[in-house]
């Protein structure tokens, strides 16, 4: 299936461990969507006063928010891997440090970035 512009297809090899599902790998390799016309949200702590169709809208501007974090997220410890930032800090290497950092697992942080060197070198095409 064609993409919309602006979105990648990350291969299935770099989103999955034996564990995920196939209907969660497709749903996870479209990645750096972006959704034009999203109106900027505020307060969600009132969302009950929200119509139908705000909340709709407020979930797709969620999503592209959570997908563009993860994406900067991805890059960031790409590059932060490429400069030997984890040597400079004193760790062995980037997902160590990452995971000690933000208390994830390490082999999930060597897999975020795997990833965000596969998304540096395939970026987004551009949107129209």
């Amino acid at each position: 299936a064609q993409l919309p512009a602006g979105c990648v297809r990350i291969p299935r090899h770099l989103l999955c461990s034996s564990t995920t599902t196939r209907s969660a790998a497709e749903f996870l390799s479209v990645l750096a969507c972006s959704f034009r016309g999203m109106q900027k949200l505020g307060d969600f702590q009132s969302a009950h006063t929200l119509s139908d169709q705000e909340l709709v809208s407020a979930l797709a501007h969620i999503h592209t928010s959570e997908t563009s974090l993860a994406a900067s997220k991805l890059a960031i410890l790409a590059e932060s891997d490429r400069r030997g930032l984890a040597l400079k800090l004193g760790y062995s290497s980037v997902a160590y440090w990452h995971a000690t950092s933000t208390r994830t697992p390490e082999a999930q942080s060597a897999h975020h970035i795997r990833l965000g060197y596969w998304l540096t070198q395939h970026p987004p095409s551009p949107t129209p």
